[in-house]
């Protein structure tokens, strides 16, 4: 099976942090979607980039939470 390649013209770094908010409030606000490959297919975005943006925002939740504890 072929694998999907998405041609889009470069995004500036803006875009990317606002495309990466999307990406993890959508993970977050939609448990039954928790699939790497459905969430590339719904943004048009590479897996990698998925992974990387809910990667760093768990660090943050984590890191916040170990912050409260620790008060």
């Amino acid at each position: 099976m072929a694998k999907k390649v998405y041609k889009h013209p470069k995004r500036t770094p803006e875009q990317l942090k606002r495309l990466a908010k999307r990406v993890v409030k959508y993970y977050f606000e939609n448990p039954h979607a928790n699939n790497l490959k459905y969430i590339r297919d719904k943004f048009k975005i590479h897996e990698a980039f998925v992974r990387k943006s809910i990667e760093a925002a768990l660090e943050e939740r984590f890191k916040n939470a170990q912050r409260v504890r620790n008060s």
